[in-house]
Order: C-alpha cells, then structure tokens, then sequence
C-alpha cells in the first residue's frame, strides 16, 4: 500500500509540473518556453538555482517573474564545461599550450591558478600568464560535451508571506 501511495504521489508531483510548461513556437523556429514554478523560501535572501534550461536557451532570454518575493539579483552561468575543474585532472599529465603570436608549446600540467600556468618541459619549469595564452590543448579520448548552462537568483520573500512562492520563468 505505502509504495502504491508513493506512485501516485510521485506521477502527481511529475505531471503536475508538466501542466505548469508550456512552448510556443514561432515560425523562424525559435520557442518560447514558460515553466511556473514554486519554491519554499526562508526569510530574508535566498539563492535560487534553476538547471533545467533547453539546450536551446539564448543567453539573456529569461524573465522571472515571482509573486509575493523581490528578485534582488539573477546570474547565468555559463562555464558549462567546467574547464577549470578538467585542467585539475590534467595536473602531472602532458597539456599543449598556444601562446598569442607565438607558437605552441607542451609540457606536463604542474599547477594553475585564477592569473598562471606552469608547465615542465625538458627539466624546467615555466609559468604563462592566462592573459597571454591563446588556447590550451589537452590529449585524452573524444567524449561528448553536454551544454548545461544555469540560472540563479537571490531572492527576498515579500513580508508576511506563508508558504511557497509562485512565479514563471519564461525563456
């Protein structure tokens, strides 16, 4: 009985969000996505994190529109392919690097950080400023990147507010 009751709970939470999206689509072949969404807040600022964009989604597009709250801030995350966190996994192993106007140089990863790069290449250790590197090559097998950008908001529910917050995002 309990895992029949979290079925139909489960298919109830599922397509009801699904009547809450809706798309329209125009005949240049863009769409217009709009999900209503609800969120539990807290008082004072929250930050709310939405990572369920269309790979379509056109940088800039998106309005949230919330009822009984204040949008204070909203951010796009855009480092959908973590880049930092794959250099991390290059350290110790050999990358390439394309400087500007010059011509490219490998070595084994040593460390990086937000401003260098260091590489060792025959016995000696060289830093690059980021600024002046053109790109970085990295050697491993070809393996599908996933385009999964993210949204925030810091948000600020609207006083004597109970229970959860109502909107739409519309992009």
């Amino acid at each position: 009985m309990r895992y029949i009751a979290s079925l139909v709970i489960l298919f109830e939470v599922l397509f009801g969000q699904l009547e809450r999206t809706s798309m329209t689509i125009y005949k240049d072949g863009l769409a217009l996505i709009e999900h209503g969404l609800s969120w539990n807040l807290e008082e004072g600022s929250n930050t709310i994190t939405w990572d369920s964009l269309s790979q379509g989604f056109i940088e800039g597009s998106s309005f949230l529109n919330l009822q009984n709250a204040r949008i204070l801030t909203q951010k796009l995350n855009k480092n959908t392919f973590h880049f930092q966190n794959h250099l991390k996994e290059k350290i110790g192993q050999n990358i390439e690097i394309k400087l500007i106007n010059e011509r490219e140089i490998s070595g084994i990863l040593l460390e990086f950080d937000k401003s260098n790069l260091s590489i060792q290449r025959r016995g000696s250790i060289i830093v690059f400023n980021l600024e002046r590197i053109d790109y970085i090559s990295t050697f491993e097998e070809e393996r599908s990147r996933i385009y999964k950008p993210s949204l925030s908001w810091s948000i600020i529910p609207n006083d004597n507010v109970v229970g959860p917050i109502e909107g739409n995002l519309i992009y």
